[in-house]
């Protein structure tokens, strides 16, 4: 990532930084929209306060740009637990939609092409180094 990015990107955060409850409310708002199957399950995770542990851990990994191993063990954590509560790796990416909607939303007056591709390119990047690791794991297991 370029230092741009990251400063554009944790100056958006910044915007949104004493307002996390309300952002976990519209987050889980969007996701029931765009995961109207998994209602009950979303209904689960937002009583045992699942979508704030979400939203703390984007801050963290906000606030650790670049540096995405300091971030990894708690996002894996996360999809851990909520795979135990019914969702799926393959409902990731439309979470990330809903996520990725949620700050355009949220984020309406600064809101541009160019912050929404820094956002989009954060998480992506951040999904490549995870794949990358797990990858890099599988190997020494053979080994």
């Amino acid at each position: 990532m370029t230092d741009k990015q990251i400063q554009l990107i944790q100056s958006s955060w910044g915007h949104l930084a004493h307002r996390q409850e309300d952002l976990s409310d519209h987050f889980y708002k969007n996701l029931n929209n765009y995961l109207p199957e998994r209602k009950a399950d979303l209904k689960k995770i937002r009583l045992e306060k699942g979508f704030e542990k979400v939203i703390e851990a984007v801050h963290r990994l906000i606030s650790n740009l670049p540096e995405f191993s300091k971030v990894e063990g708690e996002f894996s954590a996360l999809v851990d637990e909520f795979a135990r509560k019914g969702i799926s790796k393959a409902d990731y990416a439309t979470a990330l939609v809903a996520f990725l909607n949620t700050l355009e939303e949220k984020l309406a007056k600064i809101w541009t092409p160019e912050l929404g591709e820094c956002w989009i390119f954060t998480f992506a990047s951040f999904h490549q180094h995870l794949s990358r690791k797990l990858y890099d794991q599988s190997l020494k297991a053979v080994i």
